[in-house]
């Protein structure tokens, strides 16, 4: 076993020096809830309270070497929270959150023009339509092959005003859960650090997670932000006839009302203050067969910030100059609002559909079908009727994926050709800078005898100036295409370039070693710069160092330090200014993707 020297920097400041476009962009994240069914369910958080189906998570780790999940929000403003604390897999406590805004969705405009994106979740018995061809990456049909479209968040998007017409669209995955990639042959999406797969059985627990409500934009601020949410009803799961079932909406208080919650209202969470109601079950055209007989899935809002609800009275007055509120929602299948026939475009309410009511109607009305999500509903000719199971527009905050900052998803940037990727890894090419410089020579007090060089470069050698490393291609493992380019070396040189996941800190030579402690060094084979003292190392790095006995072990998401090593002597300067005869160049810093 190796002994490292010192660690390299914590993966998120390596992912920043690969992806120097990702750390700089990203000012969303993805918020989500699991079903309580899955293994994640009692799992200890790092300094934290263990997971439940009530806390609000976030992805860790490098994208697409995820660490689990941990607690962004915890759930303990719900009045089960202290009793459910640590609950096991499939143990209904009475915290499902199963839907979920904090209220900053987009405000839908009914411009012609105007596009949105819808992100979407599914639960484990979601078949999805078969994608058209080509399709790059992962669908809710091929992840669902795979059994494991549940862990996954999926998206879409939008051009011009609704309600949509219910034609067949599709939804590409911009989140895996275990990150892995199921389908082999399509570009990979990041990881979210969650078991999959989870094969669609009656029973339980779940060997796999279902992810469940979500929310894209800004991270919660417990100062300024409210969290808009909804709680399971008690009535069958369908498709799991042995799941055991819980109210959770009925025993949760709600501020200033005598009676406890509805799975079909809307709540809202104010810190500081306590949940209250938002939106009522008759508010949203729901509860007419009976109090709690309806179960709110999906949700969006944008509310107008004074935290009480105004239904609409038409289409698009949310988008008015004096806008009125907005809920988006889906039902939970079992709801008994499903099967109604929505008035106003005529179609069949399903559980895969995002529904609106306008003010003073007893049914909702399809704002948007399945069908255009890519998911399958029986009464319009599908084979199945697919979930929706949780969803969140984006809402000019910023997708959570955006590695170049352009505002726009890096996977609807591929899959419309605006950005290339050509190795397949989900991450635009123009944003796979290679790594980034480390440990140069810039200060005196680095350089062993004064023999200073300048920033990213090495100590000074023989021909007056400081060698430099810089890599060029991208950072993809698959792609192997990172080539690291060396110049200002003394004419001829020979040298050697070596690789480590450890540094250090310590002169050799003419110059410093940063590079590998004893024994986590990795020498690649001696090279002889040319006349004008440059000298390029790959690509097929990775191939080589696969050679290598011992071999270093590259794996999607390590990252590597690589320096070079050189002779430094001149006619005119015989050993180099500090008289030992070797040099060193800057180092450069390296994480791989897939």
């Amino acid at each position: 076993m190796r002994t490292k020297a010192r660690v390299l920097v914590p993966r998120s400041i390596a992912l920043a020096a690969a992806l120097p476009g990702l750390a700089v962009a990203q000012t969303s994240e993805l918020t989500f809830s699991l079903d309580f069914q899955g293994p994640s369910m009692g799992v200890q958080t790092i300094g934290g309270p263990r997971i439940t189906d009530a806390d609000l998570l976030i992805s860790t780790g490098s994208p697409f070497a995820p660490g689990a999940p941990e607690i962004a929000v915890p759930g303990s403003f719900l009045q089960a929270y202290n009793l459910c604390q640590g609950h096991l897999p499939g143990i209904a406590c009475g915290l499902e959150l199963n839907a979920l805004s904090f209220g900053r969705d987009t405000r839908i405009r009914p411009d012609a023009t105007y596009e949105f994106r819808v992100y979407l979740s599914v639960d484990e018995f979601a078949t999805g339509v078969a994608p058209p061809a080509g399709t790059r990456f992962p669908t809710v049909f091929t992840e669902a092959q795979e059994q494991e479209a549940a862990a996954d968040v999926f998206l879409t998007r939008f051009v011009g005003a609704g309600p949509y017409l219910p034609i067949q669209g599709n939804s590409v995955a911009t989140a895996d859960g275990d990150g892995g990639g199921a389908t082999p042959g399509l570009d990979l999406v990041h990881g979210l650090g969650l078991p999959e797969p989870i094969p669609p059985t009656p029973d339980v627990p779940d060997f796999g997670d279902n992810l469940d409500a979500l929310n894209v934009g800004r991270p919660f601020d417990p100062a300024t932000d409210r969290i808009y949410f909804s709680l399971q009803g008690g009535f069958p799961i369908c498709g799991e006839s042995n799941a055991p079932t819980f109210d959770a909406a009925g025993v949760q208080p709600v501020l200033g009302s005598p009676t406890n919650a509805s799975s079909a209202d809307v709540l809202v969470f104010r810190p500081g203050v306590g949940v209250g109601a938002y939106a009522s079950a008759q508010e949203l055209g729901l509860d007419t067969f009976g109090p709690g007989t309806d179960d709110i899935d999906g949700l969006a809002v944008v509310d107008d910030g004074d935290g009480f609800y105004f239904p609409p009275a038409t289409f698009y007055d949310w988008a008015d100059t004096s806008p009125t509120d907005l809920i988006l929602f889906s039902l939970r299948c079992g709801s008994a609002a499903l099967g109604q026939v929505d008035p106003i475009t005529g179609l069949v309410l399903t559980e895969g559909d995002i529904l609106v009511t306008l003010a003073g109607s007893s049914v909702p009305t399809v704002f948007v079908p399945a069908e255009s999500l890519g998911l399958n509903t029986v009464s319009r000719g599908g084979i199945v009727d697919d979930e929706l199971d949780g969803f969140s527009l984006d809402g000019g905050e910023g997708p959570w994926d955006d590695c170049n900052g352009n505002g726009v998803e890096d996977t609807m940037d591929i899959l419309l050709g605006d950005k290339i990727d050509d190795d397949g890894n989900g991450i635009p090419d123009i944003c796979e800078k290679p790594g980034g410089s480390f440990c140069d020579c810039g200060s005196v007090s680095n350089a062993p005898c004064g023999n200073t060089g300048s920033t990213d470069s090495g100590c000074g050698n023989a021909t007056g100036v400081g060698a430099k490393m810089a890599g060029v291609g991208t950072s993809s493992l698959a792609g192997d295409s990172l080539t690291l380019q060396l110049t200002d070396l003394p004419p001829l040189a020979f040298g050697l370039v070596f690789m480590s996941d450890s540094t250090t800190d310590t002169a050799l030579g003419n110059g410093r070693r940063c590079v590998g402690g004893a024994t986590g060094l990795f020498r690649l084979p001696i090279f002889q710069a040319d006349i004008g003292g440059a000298h390029s190392e790959g690509p097929g790095l990775v191939a080589t160092s696969s050679t290598l006995i011992p071999a270093p072990t590259v794996t999607v998401g390590s990252t590597f330090g690589f320096q070079a090593w050189y002779r430094d002597s001149l006619p005119s300067m015989v050993g180099g200014p500090c008289g030992t005869g070797s040099n060193l160049t800057n180092g450069w810093l390296v994480t791989f993707t897939p």
